[in-house]
């Protein structure tokens, strides 16, 4: 198997993404009624969270070494690690 991945960069974007989470809920209380909330800022958390995540599964497949070509990956593929 190739080295692992280094976690340091993915813990790092985690930390801040939790951190920014934590900020959003001091401006929309985080239940139920508010699920239709939209502001650019909620639009770029999830866009980075959705990011990050690709980017880990991507890693973690290819360490693994997976026969698929990383750009062709799709959500399918990252369900294999589901469990890990």
């Amino acid at each position: 198997m190739p080295a692992m991945p280094p976690a340091g960069p993915y813990l790092a974007a985690f930390e801040l993404l939790q951190e920014d989470f934590r900020r959003l809920g001091e401006y929309v209380e985080l239940n139920d009624a508010n699920l239709p909330t939209f502001s650019h800022r909620l639009y770029e958390l999830l866009l980075r969270t959705c990011t990050e995540f690709e980017s880990l599964c991507k890693e973690l497949l290819i360490y693994r070494e997976y026969k698929r070509k990383p750009r062709c990956m799709t959500i399918l593929d990252y369900k294999k690690l589901e469990g890990s």
